[in-house]
């Protein structure tokens, strides 16, 4: 499964690993490494990251972006669907204030939002291995 993914992001204001602001990074065949490398950058920096399968099958999971500001996060999980309609999961939190948030120049709510990166690095890692996400991470 693993040359099945290709490794995109944008970092925002941000110069590293010859990754230049607003240009973006374009990873074919991603390691683990690679994942765990380029999520290190977006810990404390602004900018938006995709993790995509090549093949995309039924119900089968095909992207997993992550937006980061602020050092705020929020996973959206999007599975392609038989009929029209993309089903999209993601944190959430009930016990977060229901409010809408700036995230990247859209509001969403609040309750979508994690503090935690390290949820982030499982989503992404548990993706990668598996081709999957644990419902308890994103619902």
């Amino acid at each position: 499964m693993r040359n099945l993914f290709e490794f995109k992001g944008v970092l925002f204001g941000c110069i590293r690993r010859k990754i230049l602001s607003d240009k973006g990074i374009h990873i074919d065949n991603t390691t683990l490494a690679d994942i765990n490398d380029t999520l290190n950058l977006f810990v404390s920096s602004t900018g938006s990251l995709y993790l995509s399968q090549y093949k995309q099958i039924g119900f089968e999971p095909y992207q997993l972006i992550l937006y980061s500001q602020n050092r705020k996060y929020m996973v959206m999980f999007a599975y392609v669907s038989v009929g029209t309609d993309d089903e999209i999961r993601t944190f959430y939190d009930p016990t977060r204030p229901k409010i809408m948030v700036d995230m990247l120049g859209d509001n969403w709510d609040n309750r979508m939002i994690v503090d935690d990166f390290s949820l982030v690095r499982r989503a992404f890692t548990e993706f990668y291995l598996t081709g999957d996400i644990d419902r308890e991470i994103v619902s």
